[in-house]
């Protein structure tokens, strides 16, 4: 029952989250700072008339309308028909209709489902979309690289940090300048927002991870300590000594400085409803919290270090992406697509439009210092520190949900003991990763040099 809920609410999440789609009032001016470069005035086609079958998520179906039809506009002999889908029925479609060689010309495309659709696919074209150029435009090609081919660009990046109640912080009597930066001030901060009633019985948690924190906080703590997920190349976890002492010392933040408890609700909502005054938690969250509290003030700072000095990474990250290309496509939609892309891709707008509507920092490097990236604190926090986030590549869910199976409902909830769920959870994690064609590219990190691999 607690799987099913859990993923109704991610369902919801994701509704929250896309609820901010372009409505048509921003601009669709081609606006290009970046050195992938489009010519507007160029004919597409050879002027001839063509129609590309273009399927999406119903949630994203505004913003592509929207930009599709600016593309018409360019090119009155291109026009697009837009299915729209459910997330699940969008890409459930998808594995069923591209293996038989039918579905559509280019559809909306997320990561998770690259190994399972990547024989399908067909790549872009170098010719248009040069990776040297792409590489000066955009975070992450490398890491997005299946040997020497692009299949999708990472347009929207999203990550995780620490959301806090600005006005309990400021009952407690912290300002900004109490913005924790090493592990030991977090917990000491936590202890200030701790609130009991007259019987000692805890009201408000100073920092709450239950339910669906803990297996991604594991990750960035460990980050800290330049601990991967992975073996350089491979889907083989580590889970070493400095790993358990990660989970001892989450587990001490509840048992020994007693600052959170298993028994409050789980971490967002909790914060939501005012009984948490900080949780971890994806970015995407500041989009909910507009939706579901916004009357809410909060603030935002991105987990400190061990020491207050620069890990080798803060975290790690993901991304929306671009379209995808059928393989079954013609030569002919081949060109018009890739044209296509390129448009999407070398306008600035377009790419600030689709990550703002995702809530998620654009990963094109000219809107870094955009000013409705700035003016948001979760999605500038981000930006700050992007140099020091991790794309591991779009490892399978399963990761994360052993870790939460033995860290947060075996060790946490049913009191397991440490270093049996660790020898269980390396074992459950390997069966499940060896099932699978994932392979980290953590080595392919700017900083991997400081990871100890």
């Amino acid at each position: 029952m607690m799987k099913r809920f859990v993923s109704i609410l991610l369902v919801v999440m994701l509704m929250a989250c896309l609820l901010n789609v372009a409505s048509g009032e921003t601009s669709t001016e081609y606006v290009n700072s970046g050195k992938l470069s489009y010519d507007l005035t160029a004919q597409v086609n050879n002027g001839e008339e063509m129609e590309l079958e273009f399927w999406v998520q119903v949630e994203l179906a505004n913003i592509y309308q929207k930009w599709c039809d600016a593309y018409t506009e360019l090119h009155p002999n291109i026009k697009f028909n837009i299915t729209q889908g459910s997330n699940e029925d969008h890409f459930k479609k998808l594995g069923m209709a591209l293996p038989s060689g039918t579905g559509p010309d280019l559809f909306h495309m997320h990561n998770s489902f690259i190994d399972q659709f990547m024989i399908n696919l067909k790549p872009y074209d170098p010719s248009v979309l040069p990776l040297d150029v792409l590489r000066e435009d955009f975070n992450a090609i490398d890491e997005s690289l299946y040997g020497d081919n692009l299949y999708y660009v990472g347009l929207a990046a999203m990550s995780c940090g620490v959301f806090y109640n600005s006005q309990m912080w400021a009952d407690a009597g912290l300002t900004d300048a109490d913005i924790p930066t090493t592990w030991d001030e977090l917990a000491a901060v936590a202890k200030k927002l701790t609130q009991f009633d007259e019987n000692g019985k805890m009201t408000v948690a100073g920092f709450n991870y239950n339910e669906m924190s803990i297996e991604y906080l594991l990750t960035a703590l460990n980050y800290h300590k330049g601990i991967p997920m992975f073996k350089p190349g491979t889907h083989t976890p580590i889970l070493n000594d400095e790993y358990k002492a990660t989970v001892q010392w989450l587990k001490d933040l509840y048992d020994v400085e007693n600052v959170g408890s298993v028994e409050f609700p789980m971490s967002i909502l909790s914060f939501s409803q005012s009984t948490s005054a900080m949780t971890y938690i994806g970015t995407w969250f500041g989009n909910w919290m507009k939706q579901n509290a916004p009357d809410l003030e909060y603030g935002f700072f991105i987990l400190p270090s061990v020491d207050g000095t620069v890990p080798p990474a803060y975290d790690r990250y993901n991304v929306e992406v671009s379209p995808s290309i059928n393989a079954n496509v013609s030569d002919e939609k081949y060109a018009v697509i890739n044209d296509f892309l390129c448009f999407l891709l070398s306008n600035d707008n377009f790419v600030l439009d689709f990550a703002l509507m995702q809530y998620g920092t654009p990963t094109k490097k000219c809107l870094a210092d955009n000013a409705d990236v700035r003016s948001d604190i979760v999605l500038g926090a981000v930006a700050d520190n992007m140099d020091r986030f991790i794309y591991p590549g779009a490892y399978p869910d399963s990761y994360h949900s052993v870790l939460k199976k033995y860290f947060y409902d075996e060790v946490m909830l049913n009191h397991m003991d440490l270093d049996e769920a660790m020898e269980q959870c390396e074992e459950e994690l390997v069966d499940a990763l060896d099932a699978t064609d994932f392979f980290s590219i953590e080595d392919k990190y700017s900083h991997a040099d400081e990871l100890k691999f």
